[in-house]
């Protein structure tokens, strides 16, 4: 027999039944969730940037029906119901906290002439769309077919988005498609104030869109997901402040049963028993449980947190490949001959945030994202993040590792798996709504929003989350010890923190390369280029 010494931990990564979408709105008789997943985050805790909240159905998405081409019979984001969606749950955990993102990056500043030189930057880019109203005057009457075309940074005015949003649907028109992808903008950048037009600016690169095979709005040049209106309005309608998240737990009396199962039944030599041996396990481990905090479990954002932790732990489980240079942690594994099997233990991995700062000018009127947007965290990091510390060991290093180089190669596995991306877009979004509210952008701005914030006057799709999953479990054997892996954790992103320790962190490696034009005053347009 094999069952010398053994290591052993239990991976606890779960798969959910297909889910039913409620009153969701149709791209196109397509479900707008990404690839397929369906988990997260339970009732929103608190207001949002306004104090909009509830149900209601006054308007909706109809023009998500002819956006995404035909793949779903039923209408999945119809307003009255009636299909069933093709949403496929995934599930993982995430965490989220803006505010503490925030709070983080004020206080890893740089050195005050550093920080002077970057206001300075950022003033004079301020200055600059301010002087360049003419040139944007010629831009205004734009049609939306002219939103498809490529732009190095589109400037997208929320004030004057929403107003022409009220006009359609006053006029009981749809949402058209530049609207739903917020004009092909693939990252928000930056963030923009102007008090004499009234206007708060989101703006990044843009350009044209399509639909994926896995049913993602991407960009047609790049594959990868744009920055998309109902994920605005979903951060917009909860409370800025608040973390949100999803944890999967196992049932302590389930462990406890598969802890004496382990313990009383060596594994046997020959394949078909092993596998015996790990489905029993599996079953011993059975439903684990879906908790959800500070965001609707029933919006897509949901959706991408659990998927893309989902994957990620398939990825640290050598279920699912990695980019070039990355080792799934069951691979990293090594024991030399004569040497003891790491300790027994739980593998834990989650997002969390990643910004190298948030640049701002000594007005705080114009700002600036950096960072990649998304790291990896190990247990043993995570827990001193949240201020409870352990020991490390071999596991916990190895764990580690694994998150170093998923943080490390985040950028070849947005290419290779679009979900990743679309994870960045909701942070960056989560960071920005935190930003407008800490900074209090709104009354800079002059704006005070209305159907953005106000789920009464449009109603943005649900879906049905899980409340509960199954237990997956893989085994690896090294030097003939069998290795059954776990995994647990999820995401957790903390905008508040960013800000906090990463405000005006960092000077910029060069000049600014682009000063977004201001709307000329009573334009209509809601959307403008500044090369």
């Amino acid at each position: 027999m094999l069952g010398r010494r053994v290591m052993y931990s239990l991976m606890l990564l779960a798969m959910a039944p297909l889910a039913a979408a409620q009153n969701a709105l149709p791209f196109n008789n397509a479900a707008v969730g990404p690839g397929g997943n369906n988990v997260m985050l339970g009732p929103g805790q608190g207001q949002g940037l306004s104090n909009g909240s509830g149900g209601g159905a006054n308007a909706d998405f109809d023009s998500l029906i002819d956006l995404i081409a035909s793949t779903v019979a039923s209408e999945t984001w119809a307003e009255n119901g009636g299909g069933e969606a093709e949403i496929r749950p995934f599930v993982g955990g995430v965490w989220a906290d803006a505010q503490g993102v925030l709070r983080e990056a004020s206080a890893n500043r740089s050195t005050e002439q550093g920080r002077a030189a970057l206001a300075a930057d950022l003033a004079k880019l301020r200055t600059s769309v301010a002087s360049r109203v003419e040139a944007a005057l010629g831009k205004s009457a734009m049609s939306g077919s002219d939103a498809r075309r490529p732009s190095g940074l589109r400037c997208i005015s929320l004030p004057r988005l929403e107003k022409e949003m009220e006009r359609l649907l006053a006029a009981g028109q749809p949402l058209d498609e530049a609207m739903l992808t917020l004009a092909g903008l693939q990252r928000v950048e930056y963030v923009l104030v102007f008090p004499e037009s009234g206007d708060l600016v989101l703006a990044g690169p843009a350009g044209d869109w399509r639909v994926s095979d896995e049913q993602r709005l991407v960009a047609t040049d790049t594959g990868l997901p744009v920055v998309r209106l109902d994920d605005l309005l979903t951060m917009m309608r909860r409370d800025p402040r608040s973390p949100f998240g999803c944890s999967i737990d196992p049932r302590p009396e389930s462990l406890a049963a598969a802890q004496a199962y382990i313990t009383e039944h060596p594994i046997p030599s020959g394949r078909r028993g092993r596998d015996r041996w790990l489905e029993q396990v599996r079953d011993q481990v059975g439903l684990q449980d879906l908790s959800y905090l500070g965001m609707p479990g029933d919006t897509r954002i949901a959706c991408v947190l659990g998927e893309a932790d989902y994957h990620m732990k398939l990825i640290g489980m050598g279920l699912a490949d990695g980019v070039a240079g990355m080792q799934s942690y069951l691979d990293s594994i090594r024991v030399k001959p004569g040497e003891p099997a790491p300790a027994v233990g739980a593998v834990r991995w989650w997002f969390g945030m990643n910004y190298a700062a948030v640049e701002q000018s000594d007005e705080r009127d114009a700002f600036h994202l950096v960072g990649q947007g998304v790291k990896v965290m190990s247990e043993n990091e995570a827990i001193a993040a949240r201020g409870a510390r352990r020991p490390t060991g071999q596991s916990d290093e190895l764990s580690a590792g694994f998150a170093t180089s998923f943080t490390a190669n985040f950028a070849a596995l947005c290419d290779q798996y679009p979900v990743y991306a679309e994870l960045r877009n909701v942070f960056d979004l989560a960071l920005v709504t935190a930003l407008i509210q800490s900074h209090d952008l709104l009354p800079a701005s002059g704006w005070q929003p209305g159907l953005m914030v106000t789920a009464d006057a449009l109603r943005l799709p649900r879906y049905a989350a899980p409340t509960a999953v199954d237990t997956v479990a893989n085994l690896r054997v090294v030097n003939r010890r069998h290795v059954v892996a776990g995994v647990s954790g999820g995401v957790w992103a903390q905008p508040t923190e960013v800000l906090a320790k990463r405000m005006q962190a960092s000077k910029p490696d060069g000049p600014m390369q682009y000063a977004p034009t201001s709307a000329p005053e009573g334009a209509s347009n809601w959307w403008w280029d500044a090369e």
